[in-house]
């Protein structure tokens, strides 16, 4: 509950600063309304209380008939709510727990927590490093931006965290359903799960949101080095008993049958001018393999999601029979530039990277002294330019510098006058990659989808991701 009368500085924090909202001491006098409580109800709100005198140095207290300062316990049929911190109207200083619902769980605890001078977790400045907003999953009527302004925005200053880094279990945090729609569909995404390269990142929104194409030279799924696997691959929450990818998998549940891949897009996520742009890339697809990509029907188990979080460029590998694992998700406008929609789709389709190959030092010299410093780690090339030693099949398709699947020269590079990757043979063109299906793409897709009716020829490139992507932090 906001003060009727904000103060000066109309700031409002995860802790506020100001002592003027501190109780002193920390003693929180409370009063509560008579013939308001059951005396079980009662003991309950006590209950909540002890909690925080057993662990800090907080006392709530039944305030004197000489206390100015005191919270008043209401049960009003009005919902769950409190002022922040302590209010010099007195009056203000209200909590309302309506009975029953209001005393389940550790609402009592967070009300409290307000009473303290205690906002929400998803207001702390960098909320957006940790959760991502899908405000198209909240009901109709909270879609609005003023909506979101007073109830999803973040505080950008004037604020102390304490160094205390964001907890996604904090009684303070909202669930991800909290105004949502549907339940099937979060409100609030945890970009941080703690799973190595298998949770979305801000960080790389950032990044992309930053990018232009016409300045900038490398492909924009280059930009989430770090943070996704080979830099835009999501792996799996729940990775395959073993454990193991592939350039393009072996397993038959990684290939989309018969060569057709439904599709969907989230609603309200790109203008018809860029779900133009992303179909026009599917045609590439259909002119020159027997793939189709095809809009989802109702009954389909199994469909690409196609999404424009403010996360980056990336997809998962192949099919996915956990299908909402079966994404490929394009932030605009920059995912939508060069031969990016391609390159994702041949993630989708079960596709890694030609750096990948297990000829690949035949071909290319990684000058990892190029790289970003903090890129230059065993940990950082293992899980995104190592190469793939055994068990695996390149259909005989040269290594081809101006594959759709290859890295540009300064992929990861601190600085454009040294390029990371070095060609050892002659190639005429300034850069490697391309923006459409190059010959030997075409050829792999034919040899893995095109060869039988029922889209499986053969198992593709294969093998272990290294224990250090399963196993270390993020670099």
């Amino acid at each position: 509950m906001l003060p009727t009368e904000p103060k000066s500085q109309d700031r409002l924090s995860v802790a506020e600063e100001h002592t003027s909202t501190v109780w002193p001491n920390g003693i929180v006098p409370y009063y509560i309304t008579p013939n308001a409580f059951t005396p079980n109800e009662i003991r309950i709100i006590e209950r909540s209380m002890q909690v925080f005198h057993a662990k800090t140095c907080v006392r709530f207290v039944p305030r004197t008939p000489d206390t100015p300062y005191y919270v008043q316990i209401t049960n009003r049929p009005a919902g769950c709510y409190a002022s922040v911190g302590r209010v010099q109207d007195n009056n203000q200083n209200v909590m309302n727990l309506q009975a029953p619902g209001c005393l389940a769980g550790g609402t009592p605890m967070h009300e409290m927590m307000h009473i303290l001078g205690f906002l929400h977790e998803v207001s702390r400045p960098d909320r957006d490093d940790y959760i991502y907003v899908n405000r198209s999953a909240l009901e109709p009527r909270y879609q609005t931006d003023s909506f979101y302004r007073n109830n999803f925005a973040k505080y950008e200053r004037d604020i102390e965290t304490y160094n205390i880094d964001y907890n996604y279990g904090s009684i303070m945090h909202y669930t991800r359903y909290a105004g949502a729609r549907d339940r099937k569909y979060p409100v609030l995404v945890n970009l941080c799960s703690g799973q190595l390269y298998r949770s979305e990142s801000a960080e790389v929104g950032r990044r992309v949101k930053n990018y232009d194409s016409r300045y900038q030279q490398q492909p924009a799924h280059e930009l989430g080095f770090g943070y996704y696997y080979q830099g835009d691959i999501m792996l799996p929450t729940e990775p395959k008993g073993q454990d193991r990818l592939s350039v393009a998998e072996e397993y038959t549940s990684t290939v989309w049958p018969n060569g057709i891949v439904p599709y969907y897009f989230a609603p309200n996520s790109f203008s018809p001018n860029e779900i133009f742009t992303i179909e026009r890339a599917m045609q590439v697809f259909h002119a020159k393999t027997c793939v189709r990509f095809v809009p989802r029907r109702l009954e389909t188990p199994y469909y690409v999601q196609i999404t424009n979080r403010p996360t980056g460029c990336y997809s998962f590998i192949g099919r996915s029979l956990n299908n909402s694992q079966n994404l490929m998700n394009l932030q605009t406008p920059a995912c939508l530039t060069g031969g990016t929609p391609m390159h994702e789709m041949m993630h989708v389709l079960g596709f890694f990277h030609e750096v990948s190959r297990p000829d690949r030092d035949d071909y290319i010299y990684v000058n990892r002294s190029a790289l970003i410093p903090k890129f230059q780690t065993d940990t950082f090339y293992e899980s995104n330019l190592a190469k793939y030693d055994q068990f695996v099949e390149t259909y005989n398709i040269g290594y081809n510098y101006g594959s759709v699947m290859h890295y540009s020269r300064y992929a990861g590079a601190s600085d454009r006058r040294y390029p990371v990757l070095v060609n050892r043979n002659p190639y005429d063109k300034p850069d490697f990659g391309n923006n459409t299906l190059s010959p030997s793409d075409i050829e792999g897709i034919k040899f893995r989808y095109c060869r039988n009716a029922s889209g499986i020829y053969r198992l593709n490139w294969l093998q272990q991701i290294p224990t250090t992507v399963l196993g270390s932090r993020p670099v």
